[in-house]
Parts: C-alpha cells; structure tokens; sequence
C-alpha cells in the first residue's frame, strides 16, 4: 500500500486485487559477451532458478530450485506442474523483466545465434511455449514482459504467439515512459546530490529541454496518439 498510495492502481482497485501468487523472472543480469549458446542457456537457467527460489522464499514452497541436468523450459514446467499440484485458490502471474537483453545484443552482428536461440528448438521459445501452455490450461492467468524492443518476441511466433504489445497503448504511456514532470522532478533530485556533494555543477532548464529534445526519437504522446488513430 505505501509503493501505491496516490497512485491510480491504488485508488481504482480491480477485483483480482491480491489474488495471486507472483513468480518473477529477472534477465536484466546476464552476460553475453565471448559466450557460447550453451553457456548462455546455463545463465538464463540459473536466472530461472533464481525466480523459483525467491517464489519458494515469498510463499513457504518447496518447489524444485536445483538446475543439474535439466533445461529451462523443464525446469519451469516442473514447477508449474508443481504449482499445480498444490491445488491453490488463486492463479499464478509470471512478471519477466528485460526479456530480450541477451538476445538484442546477440542480434548486433550475430543473426543465426540469434535464430538458434529463439527458433525451433531454440532454448528461449521452448522456455515460452510452456508459459503459453499454462496459460492455456488456466493456471497462469497474467502474464506482464517487459523488454526493449518486440523483436525477440516475434521472432518466436507460435513459441508465444499470445502476447500484445502495449507500449504503443496511450492508457500505458505515462507507466512506460517519463512524463515531462517526472524529468523536472529527476533533475532536482540530482541538484540535491550535487550541493551535498559539494559539487559546482548544476543542472538547470536548458539542460532539461537538450534532454527533452535528444529524446525526441522515442515515441513520445503525441506521436503515440498519431499511431493510435491509424
């Protein structure tokens, strides 16, 4: 409630309000640079392993956590097999953050790693093909990805062919990206650490509006209701 409170969401609660169990995937982390395929497939396994612990450590399970001698796509349907088990009142929503930050650097020069990896019988696709089978069986009901670009995501096709780009959805922009407000309020919060540093530097409107401009390449509102109303 106090991460929230003002907030939209907190004001205006659905009725599935705390009514599910959260696993969290984090590939913000991982490392591409001089490895192999194999050696990035152990890496996001570890990952995944490290969101059903946090899961285990949220709830009191007892899922299985120990990655030797299984894939990431078998590891995560061992666990929603799991989760299943329990027979539990509430459903399960999978949030993954930066999904696509291994393959986008892949993808810089390296096309066919790229496919390998996200293609058939890519390690990435198999991983979201059973998301999407869970999903289907009704026991994932909420899925929320975030990442960089679509790319990835539609270079799995029938891996996770579910999903809806919404960063192009006004009703999210302000969620997305940084309102002209949240800017002012950045750059102040930086002037603040600058005089307690001691530090001469400050940063005042013109260097807020080089920043706005320098921004100008990424969907910004007004952009945003143009592509709406195509």
């Amino acid at each position: 409630n106090t991460l929230f409170k003002n907030t939209y969401v907190y004001n205006n609660p659905t009725r599935n309000k705390n009514n599910y169990y959260i696993l969290k995937f984090d590939f913000s982390g991982m490392k591409m640079t001089g490895k192999e395929s194999i050696e990035l497939e152990e890496e996001f396994l570890r990952n995944v392993s490290d969101g059903i612990k946090k899961f285990n450590t949220d709830y009191g399970f007892s899922a299985r956590t120990n990655y030797d001698n299984i894939t990431p796509n078998g590891l995560l349907l061992e666990f929603l097999g799991y989760f299943n088990s329990l027979n539990l009142e509430h459903k399960l929503y999978i949030i993954i953050d930066e999904y696509d930050n291994f393959t986008n650097a892949i993808l810089e020069g390296q096309g066919d790693r790229f496919k390998e990896i996200v293609g058939n019988e890519g390690f990435v696709k198999n991983f979201y093909a059973v998301i999407k089978k869970y999903c289907g069986l009704g026991i994932v009901d909420r899925v929320f990805i975030t990442g960089i670009c679509p790319i990835t995501m539609d270079s799995m096709t029938t891996g996770f062919n579910i999903s809806e780009d919404i960063s192009r959805d006004i009703r999210f922009n302000s969620m997305i990206g940084l309102t002209h407000e949240e800017v002012k309020y950045l750059i102040k919060d930086i002037n603040i650490e600058l005089e307690v540093l001691n530090l001469d530097t400050k940063i005042d409107d013109e260097i807020r509006e080089k920043f706005e401009k320098e921004q100008r390449d990424y969907i910004l509102k007004e952009k945003i209701n143009k592509l709406n109303n195509e």
